[in-house]
C-alpha cells in the first residue's frame, strides 16, 4: 500500500510539476476548443455574406428587366429606387467581406452556387409584365429580409458588431422598400393591361396573385 502523506507535509516537486503539466494542458484544450467554434462561427459568417451578395446580384437583375416593362414613370421611378438600394447593399456585403478578407473569386462561387436562383426562368413561358416583375421583386424582397435576419444573428455570435450594424441598416430599408412596393400593385395590374390587353380572365389571375402576395385573401375566380 501506499503510503499516505502525513497532513501538513508539502507536496514534493515531481507531483507539482505533473499537476502544473496537466492544468496547462486541459486550458490549452480549452483553448482550442474555443478557437476552433471561433473559426467555424467565422466561416459561416463569411458564407452568409456570399449569399447576401448573390442574392443582391439577382435582385439587380431582376430590377433592370422589371423597368424594361414600362412606360409609367412612377413605377420606374419605384424600381430605380429599389436598384439604388441594391446597389448600396451590395457595396456594403463587399466591404464587410473584404474586412474578412474575403477575396472576388469566393464571390463569383457563391454566384454561381445560387444560379439556381435565375429569376429570369420564370418570364420564359410568358410575356414579362409590370404586374409579374413588381410581384418577383416584392417575393426577392421578403427572402432576403429573411437572409439578412439570419446574417445578423450569425454576426452577432461572431461578435462583429460592424456586421450587425450593417444588417440591422439594409433590414430597415428593405421593410421600408417593401411597403412602397406592397402600395404599387394597383397601378403594376394597370400597366400590365396597358402593356399587354390581356384578357378579363388573365387580369383576374394577376390580382389574385398580387392578393396572395400581400397575404389577403384571393378573390374567386369568375365560374
Amino acid at each position: 500500500m501506499t503510503a499516505c502523506r502525513p497532513s501538513g507535509e508539502r507536496p514534493s516537486a515531481s507531483f507539482t510539476v505533473q499537476v502544473t503539466r496537466v492544468t496547462a494542458q486541459r486550458g490549452l484544450a480549452s483553448e482550442g476548443a474555443e478557437a476552433l467554434l471561433a473559426s467555424v462561427i467565422d466561416q459561416q459568417l463569411i458564407t452568409y455574406l456570399m449569399d447576401a451578395h448573390a442574392i443582391e446580384e439577382q435582385t439587380l437583375g431582376l430590377l433592370r428587366r422589371a423597368r424594361r416593362t414600362t412606360e409609367r414613370d412612377e413605377l420606374r421611378e419605384l424600381y430605380d429606387e429599389n436598384l439604388a438600394r441594391a446597389e448600396d447593399h451590395r457595396q456594403l456585403l463587399e466591404d464587410r467581406l473584404r474586412a474578412h478578407g474575403a477575396k472576388s473569386s469566393a464571390l463569383k462561387d457563391a454566384a454561381i452556387r445560387l444560379g439556381a436562383l435565375n429569376w429570369s426562368l420564370i418570364f420564359q413561358e410568358q410575356p414579362v409584365t409590370p404586374g409579374k416583375a413588381t410581384a418577383l421583386v416584392f417575393a426577392l424582397a421578403h427572402l432576403k429580409i429573411a437572409g439578412y435576419e439570419l446574417l445578423k444573428r450569425v454576426a452577432a455570435r461572431a461578435a462583429d458588431e460592424a456586421t450587425v450594424a450593417m444588417a440591422e441598416q439594409v433590414l430597415a430599408d428593405e421593410r421600408a422598400g417593401v411597403a412602397r412596393l406592397s402600395g404599387s400593385f394597383d397601378q403594376a395590374v394597370e400597366a400590365s393591361l396597358e402593356v399587354s390587353k390581356a384578357p378579363r380572365y388573365a387580369v383576374g389571375q394577376l390580382r389574385r396573385t398580387l392578393a396572395i402576395g400581400e397575404g389577403k385573401p384571393a378573390p374567386l375566380r369568375p365560374v
